[in-house]
């Protein structure tokens, strides 16, 4: 059985010759090679056909979404990395993408290698859209967002979230119809992603969609479009009432 072939897509040389070096430590893996722009990333995508990409957003003549873009059903993993940039990072995650942030930490980098060997799922086309459309969308209310389960990828409009509640390190997504979904990520990581405006955290477990809110209860309760009823923490009580009087 071959091993992983990787390839590199980094415009700056030292952090591409970092990764050289930094995945070639690694045994269990195949480093087919690199490139510095878009033109010569999509040629060599399709030329060597890696199983995993580890691509950064920025370069010289474009972004990395414009090369996934342009291979023909990409078949491969994808690790994006990146310096800073919020909006980039939203998309990404709204994906259930793996990033990596520069300067590129050592263990990061093989956490995510080895998520890749764990999962071994290809980038869907799916997954490319929901980037593209947070990429560009400035009505996040319209948006959709990709959840990885353990069992699968998972996609739905915001819209259909009617609350959330965390568990620990897990999250379960409560949907329009009754469905619901549990995400291996704490909550913090989705009251990070959802949009503020259209999300409110009222308790430390829980997260409602603001337009599914039909009733405040003074005995401290929100209750929801379905019918249920969501606590409201002591601490968030005022900022809650403040916030849905002026709906």
């Amino acid at each position: 059985m071959s091993l992983p072939g990787i390839l590199i897509i980094e415009d700056e040389a030292t952090i591409r010759k970092e990764l050289e070096w930094l995945v070639s430590k690694r045994q269990e893996f195949n480093l087919l090679g690199s490139a510095s722009t878009v033109t010569d990333a999509v040629e060599k995508i399709v030329q060597l056909k890696p199983d995993l990409v580890l691509m950064d957003i920025q370069l010289p003549d474009g972004n990395a979404f414009e090369i996934l873009n342009q291979v023909p059903d990409p078949s491969f993993s994808v690790i994006f990395i990146t310096a800073f940039n919020h909006f980039a990072i939203k998309a990404i995650k709204h994906g259930a993408i793996d990033y990596l942030l520069k300067p590129i930490d050592e263990e990061e980098l093989y956490s995510a290698m080895d998520n890749y060997n764990r999962d071994n799922s290809s980038f869907t086309s799916r997954q490319l859209e929901i980037i593209n459309e947070n990429q560009k969308s400035s009505k996040q209310q319209n948006s959709r967002i990709c959840i990885s389960t353990l069992e699968s990828l998972e996609f739905f409009k915001i819209t259909d979230i009617l609350y959330l509640s965390g568990d620990g390190s897990y999250t379960h997504f409560y949907l329009e119809g009754g469905n619901r979904i549990i995400s291996s990520k704490p909550l913090k990581f989705y009251e990070e992603l959802l949009p503020a405006d259209y999300f409110l955290k009222c308790h430390q477990s829980y997260i409602v969609n603001i337009s599914s809110i039909v009733r405040y209860l003074r005995s401290g309760f929100i209750v929801l479009n379905s019918g249920m009823e969501i606590p409201v923490s002591t601490r968030r009580k005022e900022a809650v009432v403040r916030l849905l009087s002026q709906l």
